[in-house]
This record gives structure tokens, sequence and C-alpha cells, in this order.
């Protein structure tokens, strides 16, 4: 638990932007892999910017014609992980060389396409033993001949002095004279560079469907989690328009009783039937006048109807036909405009309405 503590304030201090993440895979990996240890620790990049991140250092086992051999490593952990990918390094002791290939550069930068192709479903243990199987079939490092003068020391891409990398192991490496020579590949090297090239090509090819995958099932997720905040929006929506419709069958209820009573005090005559020309009562002059002028707007209306009949069935003539559809026009035109004065005073009169609170 104190290790685990140490860790998770180290990549808080570095302000690691999934910390949960990044520490879970981290205990993970240096479970399985007893021989790596964390560490804060300087990466210089290409461009020569500097970034302080959390590396793991130590070894990693590979397999070589049944002999199994720890080759050390250093794998920087950066702060965007897991959606960047790491950055692996492979770091010779003073008695190796690294052997340039098509996995491993010069300074001893990792090119496998695994990480390459990194998505934030991978995880460092995967890698770990990616690296391993990969350095199984063509070991990135070879013994230094001790004939020819000491060569330059490999660049390293880390600030830290030697000592603090974590590189303890319960046997040592064994002597690489016997797993690869630099001069002169035999038949065994060419079949497992064959054999690593088709195991890349498959990883390639899995970790690219699996991305696509993962991808589309994100993407469904993401239009669950919209139409689900669709959904939800709708429902409120519902619930008010319910509540609305009740109020209002409510008040539609009460004014039908309403009315029903206030038909039921009208009815005048012993047969019951309702006297209309004694409840319509205009309430005021204006009213009274309104009533009036829509009353002969609409008989004109009726009359040019008659008229336009008798024309059509030859009963009039057309000069006295355009005569009285002038005359009638020009009153129906008086009544309208007369009535639209009427409304327009009757609504400046009208006393403003009270707010709902």
């Amino acid at each position: 638990m104190a290790g685990q503590e140490e860790l998770g304030n180290i990549l808080l201090g570095l302000s690691y932007e999934q910390k949960q993440k990044t520490q879970q895979d981290v205990v993970q990996c240096i479970n399985k892999y007893k021989n790596l240890r964390y560490r804060e620790a300087f990466l210089i990049h290409d461009d020569g910017q500097e970034s302080m991140m959390l590396c793991l250092g130590g070894t990693i086992p590979m397999n070589f014609k049944g002999t199994v051999y720890n080759i050390p490593v250093d794998i920087f952990v950066p702060r965007l992980y897991p959606l960047a990918s790491p950055i692996v390094y492979v770091r010779p002791t003073s008695t190796m060389d690294v052997k340039p290939n098509s996995q491993v550069a010069m300074n001893g930068r990792v090119t496998i396409p695994f990480l390459s192709q990194w998505s934030q479903v991978q995880d460092l243990v995967t890698l770990c033993d990616l690296l391993s199987v990969s350095f199984g079939h063509s070991p990135p490092v070879y013994a230094k001949d001790p004939r020819r003068p000491t060569a330059t020391a490999v660049a390293t891409t880390t600030t830290t002095t030697p000592t603090s990398r974590v590189t303890s192991v319960s046997n040592p490496p064994p002597t690489y004279d016997t797993v690869v020579s630099p001069e002169e590949p035999d038949s065994r090297q060419v079949s497992s560079n064959k054999l690593t090239k088709k195991l890349q090509e498959h990883l390639e090819q899995f970790y690219t469907s699996i991305g696509k995958e993962m991808d589309a099932e994100y993407a469904k997720q993401a239009q669950l989690q919209k139409n689900k905040e669709t959904i939800r929006l709708r429902q409120f929506e519902f619930e008010e328009s319910v509540v609305v419709l009740e109020e209002q069958c409510k008040l539609a209820s009460d004014s039908i009783k309403s009315l029903e009573t206030w038909l039921d005090e009208r009815k005048g005559n012993d047969d019951g039937e309702l006297n209309l020309d004694q409840v319509i009562q205009p309430s005021d002059e204006a009213s009274e006048k309104l009533l009036e002028l829509v009353s002969e707007t609409a008989a004109i209306d009726d009359t040019l109807f008659a008229l336009d009949r008798a024309l059509n069935q030859g009963a009039i003539e057309l000069p006295a036909f355009l005569r009285e559809v002038r005359k009638l026009s020009r009153q129906q035109f008086l009544h309208i405009a007369h009535s639209q004065k009427i409304v327009e005073h009757k609504k400046s009169d009208r006393p403003p309405k009270a707010h709902r609170k």
C-alpha cells in the first residue's frame, strides 16, 4: 500500500490526466514483471524539449534458443496515457551494443507497430508481453567484441544518472556473444526475421480490427447517451403537457356546467326552446352598433350571392348587375371599416390583464 501511495503521489505531482488508470496499469505491470521499477525521469524529445514523466526501468525477459535473457529497457509513460503511447528504449549495459533492426533504432528507440498504432484500450502489461516475444525473435542487443576499441556510448534520452536506473534482477543477464553476431546472420536469424515480420503483420491487423470495433462501440455508446438525454427531455415535456391538458379539461368541464346552467336560466318558452333574441343582448351602445354592422355585412354577402346567381340564370341584365354590385360593395366596405374602428376603440378601453404569478 505504501508503494501505491508513493506512486499515486508521483502521478499527482506530474499532473497525469488519468491518474487512476495509469496507476492501475503500472501496478499490474510491475507485479507481473518483477524486475521493473518505477521512478521519475527526464525524457529529451527529438525537438530538444525535455519532459519529466514516470519511467519503468529494469529488464524484460526474452526466450532465445531455449535460454532466458534479460533485456534492459526504459519505458516512459506520457502524461496523456492511455491516450498517448508509451516511449520505449533499450538500454544496453557497458558490455552490450544495440543491434539496429526493423523494431529497434540505432539510439535504442523501440518502433514496433504496436506502439505506432496505439489506442487507449491497450495497456503496459500487453506492451511488455509483446516486447518479450519480439525480442525473443530478434534480440535487440549483442555483446561487444573485447578486441575492439570501446565504442562511444549510445546517447540516452534521460538526464538522470546511471545509478538512478533500476535493473535489479534475480540472475545477471548471460553473455550475448551466443545470442547474435552483428556480422553474419545465420539461416536461423533469417527465419526469425521472417517470423517476426509475420507476427508484426498479424498484430497490426489484430489491433487495427480491435481499434475499429472499439471506436464503433464508443460511437454507439455516445449515441445511446445522447438518445437517453433526448428521451428524458421528451418525458419531462410530456409530463408538463399532461398537467396542462388536465387543467384545460377541468376548465372545459367547468365551462360546460356553467353554460348549461346559464342556458337553463334563460329558457323562456313553455316548450323549453331558447329565445335567442332575448338571450343575445349588446352590453353597450358600441356593441349594439357593431352587431348591427356585422349583420348588415353578412346580409350584403347574401345579396351579392343572389345577384350573381340571377346574372347566371339571365334574370338580370349586366348593367343593372354591375350597378347594384358597385353600390353594395361600397356599403359593405364602409360597414367593415366602421366595425374595425369600433373593435379598436373597445380594445383601447379594455383594462390590462393581470399577470400570472
